[in-house]
């Protein structure tokens, strides 16, 4: 991707779209190898370039901006990235709206990111109203939903509510199990945080 991007380059010029995507596509192979670093380097610069070009409320500029925080919290940098995703969900709010799937997602992207740099209560705090909105939109049985539900229970155990975490965690096995599965991995891993916090009474 890297050799096509740069052809792209020469035969189109560094500014045409379709050299820009080449670039984006080149990061994700990156961050998709593991090679997070890098890929957030070639996400930023990709990012600003198509800001210049194409806009920075373009829907190519807002999802190189999301790849970059994403690639900065696989990298560990986990403050900057929940600081990424916060500017980029409120962009995505007001291009796209506040319900669209991708301001949701950097809006729960930015609480995982919070909880990972070791914010668990406000972390718990934003993913309970993204679980809440997550359901609104989605519907409660969505495994999006589900999912921000079970990581709102996550943080709010790190942050010392560990009754409220093992009721929630017990609620959430129990609606996966009742969607996904009794043996989905995302069932038991709820059922697996439900017995560890009950412990912690």
């Amino acid at each position: 991707m890297a050799e096509l991007a740069t052809d792209y380059a020469r035969l189109l010029g560094p500014d045409h779209p379709d050299t820009l995507r080449a670039r984006h596509d080149h990061a994700c192979n990156l961050g998709e190898a593991g090679e997070y670093v890098e890929a957030a380097r070639l996400f930023a610069e990709v990012a600003a370039d198509q800001a210049r070009v194409l806009g920075a409320d373009h829907s190519g500029t807002l999802q190189s901006r999301h790849n970059h925080a994403w690639s900065l919290g696989q990298a560990g940098e986990h403050a900057e990235a929940a600081r990424l995703f916060a500017e980029v969900a409120a962009d995505q709010a007001r291009v796209l709206g506040a319900d669209h799937s991708d301001t949701l997602q950097s809006r729960q992207s930015h609480a995982w990111s919070l909880g990972q740099a070791g914010e668990h209560a406000e972390a718990a705090g934003l993913m309970a109203e993204v679980a809440a909105d997550r359901a609104r939109v989605l519907g409660a049985d969505h495994p999006d939903t589900l999912r921000a539900r079970h990581s709102h229970a996550c943080n709010l155990g790190q942050a010392g509510g560990h009754v409220e975490a093992a009721r929630l965690f017990a609620e959430a096995a129990a609606d996966r199990a009742r969607v996904l599965g009794a043996d989905h991995p995302d069932t038991l891993q709820s059922r697996n945080n439900h017995a560890y916090y009950l412990g912690k009474w």
